[in-house]
């Protein structure tokens, strides 16, 4: 179906876009958004409706109301979504966005509007043509959107004319994507309306939007005529395009057929030419008011304050470019919001605050507020004027801010201050006192340090009426006649006065007063200024005595400038270098230079008086006879008030005669006063030296000690002077054995100790060492007698022995005796090794007797059952060791260490007697047992083991000593037959019983079995763990259990593990038995509960 356009109703639809372009920028340019977007909405669904109604169909055409409606809803909320989205900033991201969203509308309103149509067939489109009425769509949306964000640069213009431009520019281009929209639709040739119910006329809708059109005219004209610059010809075209535009409309709806165009215009004229003169009062007195408003408005943009104003709700109504800078906004984008838009919250309360206490009292209130300006970020402190403003019928409208800066001020307030603080604390802190009296005599102000002193407050001086309330009737009397005089002077009045401070002792006060006098001459009142001069007359005095003691000085005093030149001696400087004071003066202190100091030696002097402007130490001088003699000086520099060293005084002594004392003293503390050589002294520190130089060049040093041999005969037999003269000649030859650079050194008697150094290998040690063993044994001859002596060396290696310089000696004092006991002149080198192992089971020993001492050891007990009864008989006591950082120790860990010596005996008695007091435990609770424990060969051969078993059976009288079975390893009784016999009878008369340990180890003499008093015999665990699989160790155990039972003794298996154990033993005659198989070895309190739990195997029970 073809269709046309009505091209009166297409220039009309042109038209109501312009007139919206241009209303909208009226609201926008006001901050009105909403305003803004409803008129541009309105104008863009009018423009819309004006195109399809001047679309002429062959058919009628009605209008769906419902789709109609919300294609003018959705219009109007597009495009205010896209505005605000444009607006808020003009980041390119959210304009594309804006877009997006105002595109969407339009196109929505576009083909909603289409679709109201109801067409049947329906009506078709061409893609094509619709991608490109989109792309316009969008493209047009950008376009209004990057307009509307530029509003400040079109108002720059400052003409009306660029936004009718501007606008009508952008009404074209709405108006080109309505009708390329528009172009997409098709129609066909048989297409009939089927609006329904809910539907309108072409004639209805043209009068509603005729309406619309008309409402957005009379506005624009309104909105013009309130500008001051707008031309009469923009209202005239403006009321000569709404006339056309109603006239039209009026004639497509049929209802003003009979008028014409021709007759619109003429009509239209007529009215403006009527309404003309009204028009033209009316702008031009909004021209005077405007005109008015901006002089006011440039008027309070040239203010330094800030000056703003605000609604009763906060809504800011105006401001000046200072407020702008705060806010960092223009004034268009502050107008309508408040504070809470710009500045965070609790700021914005406060303002809210005082707003609001104005508005509350109704009057102009002043205070404080400290802000920070978005502009550069800079802050001031503003003291704020918020004054109510009310209408003409006396109704409060808003709030007047006026907002002056008094940083500056208050920062010259805050350092002044502080000066004057700082002023009165150097016055009240002031070593002198201070004050001011009025005319009238009476003090206005008083220092801290003179009331301090005196022990007056200042409150007490200033409401004083007379000095005699204060300081004593002489004083004030004195101070008055003072003042007097003062006054009667032009030039400072000086007066001292003894005046008692506060701690009771009077001092002695210079006091100087000045007279302060007026313009006119008259006396205002008197400056008094303090100073407390007791200690400087007290050091005139000490000065007439310093120059006494100067002059009778024993120590000689010098003085020079800082040239070095003499300006001042005393008699004692005479008397130690021969110079009188007359030869002395003018002289430089270099003439008492004895040569003997290096220049560097004076270089280093005067850089240390220069650095810390004292120096002291010895000095090697001449006196003016050439002697050299050497003195202690101490030099110290004399600096004036700013530092500067002006002289030197020095002090010096003659210690010539003391330095000899000392030397001589010296080599007392260091030599040996018959031969001469080095002494203990300096043997540690020459030996320390050694192995210092030793360890940094990797080299040895051989410590060698030497014992003569034969000399104490010698000594006895011709006397002392003849065994000091032996030992100066042994000395002698010593020495010289030795290379310059080792030292021999006598330390007592006939010792000697020599440090070899240096040394590469030991075989030119040993050569070394022979020299030394040769020397010592050459004959001596000693008026007319032959007498021989001879060395014994001990020597030790380091870094080969690792310890100290005093245990090196001990180690080659060791290594001497061994020297000595193998046959005497000869060397012996110390064993390192066999002196670690001594050294390692000494501490091993210390150990393990720390240990007894803080009960650290504990008893562990192992079962022992009669496997045909399965009756417990009793239970052995083992030992373990609770070490505090190794942990629990089985007795492999530490008995082997103590074999053999005294602690043994100590910690064997402490095991029978633990375990006899567990055995009292036991049988308390009813489990009537015995209990062996295991003793060592040692113990058995103390002559006084007997005795201390039956001290501790004494101890536990409770007990029945059978019931203490002992038990000694094979090997350790047959090493001492009788010894043992007779020790183990002895026991055996107090009740004890013993065990024979571990049979089958040891020799296992029939002769020896015969002899020795034991009850049972334990067969080694050794032979029973392997007798299953091993026919030896099988036919072993067959042995011992027939030689118990050929010499009635008892017998026991250790080790039993398995059933199978148990039942071989069983089978062979052996009923007693101990082992894993049976019960762990657990502590004692664990034996009860495990003795009531205790079940013989079956096996054994069936066999037997």
């Amino acid at each position: 179906m073809e269709y046309t356009y009505n091209i009166n109703l297409v220039a009309i639809s042109v038209a109501t876009a312009w007139i919206s372009c241009l209303i909208c920028f009226e609201y926008l340019r006001n901050g009105r958004l909403v305003g803004g977007s409803i008129t541009l909405g309105s104008g863009i669904w009018c423009m819309h409706f004006l195109g399809m109604l001047a679309m002429r169909t062959p058919v009628p055409c009605g209008y769906d109301i419902k789709l109609t409606l919300l294609s003018y809803g959705m219009t109007i909320v597009g495009i205010h979504l896209g505005l605000k989205v444009a607006l808020r900033s003009e980041n390119t991201r959210r304009m594309y966005y804006a877009a997006l969203l105002m595109g969407s509308a339009l196109s929505a309103m576009q083909f909603l509007g289409m679709a109201s149509l109801k067409m049947t067939p329906p009506i078709l489109y061409h893609f094509g043509l619709i991608a490109r009425s989109l792309a316009i769509t969008f493209s047009v949306a950008y376009a209004v959107l990057w307009i509307f964000t530029r509003l400040d640069q079109l108002h720059k213009l400052n003409s009306i004319l660029s936004l009718v431009i501007v606008s009508l520019l952008m009404s074209i281009a709405i108006s080109g994507m309505q009708y390329s929209a528009m172009a997409a639709a098709q129609f066909t040739t048989d297409a009939t309306c089927e609006a329904g119910a809910f539907s309108m006329s072409a004639q209805s809708l043209t009068t509603l939007v005729g309406g619309g059109s008309m409402l957005l005219l009379v506005y624009s004209v309104l909105i013009f005529l309130t500008q001051p610059d707008t031309k009469i010809w923009i209202i005239l075209l403006l009321i000569f395009t709404g006339e056309v535009s109603f006239m039209a409309i009026l004639e497509h709806s049929g209802l003003l057929v009979q008028l014409g165009v021709g007759g619109s215009v003429i009509d239209g004229l007529v009215v403006v030419g009527l309404a003309l003169p009204a028009l033209r009062k009316c702008k031009n007195t909004t021209c005077a008011l405007n005109f008015e408003r901006q002089q006011l408005q440039t008027l309070i943009n040239t203010l330094p304050d800030l000056v703003w104003l605000k609604d009763i709700n906060g809504v800011y109504l105006n401001c000046n470019q200072r407020f702008e800078r705060f806010f960092g906004a223009k004034t268009a984008d502050i107008l309508g919001k408040t504070d809470y838009d710009f500045v965070e919250q609790d700021l914005a309360d406060s303002f809210k605050a005082n707003d609001e206490a104005v508005i509350r009292q109704g009057c102009a209130l002043v205070n404080e507020e400290r802000i920070t300006f978005a502009e550069d970020g800079h802050s001031e402190l503003l003291e704020t004027t918020k004054a109510p403003v009310f209408d003409q019928q006396g109704k409060m409208v808003g709030v007047l801010g006026v907002g002056h800066d008094v940083t500056k001020l208050r920062q010259d307030a805050e350092l002044l201050k502080q000066r004057e603080q700082q002023l009165r604390a150097i016055i009240d802190h002031a070593p002198i006192g201070i004050w001011m009296t009025n005319d009238e005599g009476r003090y206005c102000f008083v220092n801290k340090t003179f009331c301090d002193a005196v022990g007056i407050t200042e409150s007490q001086f200033l409401a004083a009426e007379q000095l005699n309330d204060l300081l004593g009737e002489e004083v004030a009397r004195n101070c008055i006649q003072s003042d007097i005089e003062c006054m009667a002077q032009d030039t400072p009045h000086i007066s001292c006065e003894t005046l008692s401070f506060a701690n009771g002792e009077p001092h002695i006060l210079e006091i100087t007063k000045v007279n302060l006098c007026a313009a006119t001459g008259k006396t205002r009142g008197i400056i008094g200024i303090a100073s407390d001069i007791t200690e400087r007359l007290k050091n005139q005095e000490n000065l007439k005595l310093a120059g006494k003691v100067f002059n009778h000085a024993r120590e000689g005093i010098i003085v020079t400038d800082i040239k070095g030149v003499i300006i001042e001696v005393n008699d004692a400087f005479t008397r130690i270098t021969g110079y009188s004071r007359e030869e002395a003066l003018g002289q430089n202190a270099r003439i008492l230079q004895s040569g003997r100091q290096s220049p560097v030696f004076y270089k280093d002097l005067w850089q240390a008086l220069a650095t810390h402007q004292y120096w002291e130490g010895e000095i090697w001088n001449r006196r003016k006879s050439g002697e050299v003699y050497v003195e202690w000086l101490t030099i110290s520099a004399v600096c004036n008030a700013r530092n500067e060293i002006q002289h030197f005084v020095g002090l010096f002594s003659d210690i010539t005669a003391m330095k000899d004392l000392q030397q001589q003293l010296q080599h007392i503390a260091h030599y040996d006063a018959l031969t001469h050589l080095p002494n203990r002294v300096l043997l540690a520190e020459r030996l320390q030296q050694a192995l210092i130089h030793s360890q940094r060049h990797h080299s040895m040093v051989a410590i060698a000690f030497l014992d003569l041999d034969g000399f104490k005969a010698i000594n006895d037999l011709h006397g002392h002077d003849v065994g000091d003269r032996v030992l100066i000649t042994i000395a002698e030859r010593l020495k010289s054995a030795l290379r310059d650079g080792d030292t021999l050194a006598r330390i007592g008697g006939d010792e000697f100790v020599a440090v070899i150094t240096s040394m590469e290998k030991l075989a030119n040690i040993e050569l070394v060492l022979q020299r030394l063993v040769s020397a010592a044994a050459e004959y001596l001859n000693l008026d007319n007698r032959v007498l021989q002596v001879t060395a014994s060396i001990g020597v030790t290696l380091f870094p080969q022995d690792g310890v100290d310089a005093e245990q090196l000696i001990r180690h080659a004092d060791q290594a001497m005796y061994i020297a000595k006991q193998v046959g005497k002149n000869r060397y012996h080198l110390f064993d390192v090794q066999h002196d670690a192992a001594i050294q390692a089971q000494r501490e091993n020993l210390q150990e393990i007797q720390l240990g007894l001492e803080r009960d650290e050891f504990i008893l562990y007990y192992q079962p022992q059952i009669n496997m045909k009864s399965g009756e417990i008989v009793g239970a052995e006591a083992l030992i373990r060791w609770q070490h505090p950082s190794r942990g629990l120790l089985a007795p492999g860990f530490f008995l082997p260490t103590i074999e053999s010596h005294p602690l043994s005996m100590e910690l064997g008695e402490w095991v029978i007697d633990t375990a006899l007091a567990q055995l009292a435990q036991w049988h308390a609770a009813g489990l009537t047992i015995s209990v062996s424990v295991n003793i060592s060969a040692y113990e058995l051969q103390q002559a006084e083991f007997v005795t201390h078993v039956s001290t501790i059976l004494g101890k536990h009288s409770g007990i029945n000593p059978k019931f203490l079975e002992l038990e000694v390893l094979e090997t350790s009784a047959i090493e001492d037959m009788a010894d043992v016999s007779v020790t183990m009878k002895r026991c055996r008369e107090l009740g004890v019983r013993f065990a024979l340990d571990d049979f089958g180890t040891g020799y296992s003499s029939l002769t020896y079995l015969k002899r020795l008093p034991v009850d049972l015999l334990k067969i080694d665990q050794s032979f029973i763990r392997d007798m299953l699989d091993d026919p030896d160790d099988l036919a072993i155990v067959t042995g011992v259990i027939g030689l118990a039972t050929a010499f009635r003794r008892h017998v026991i298996a250790e080790g039993v593990e398995t059933i199978a154990h148990g039942t071989q033993l069983l089978s062979m005659g052996c009923d007693l038995a101990q082992g894993y198989g049976i019960a762990r070895p657990m502590p004692g309190g664990q034996i009860p509960d495990w003795a009531a739990s205790w079940c013989a195997n079956e096996a054994w029970v069936t066999d037997s």
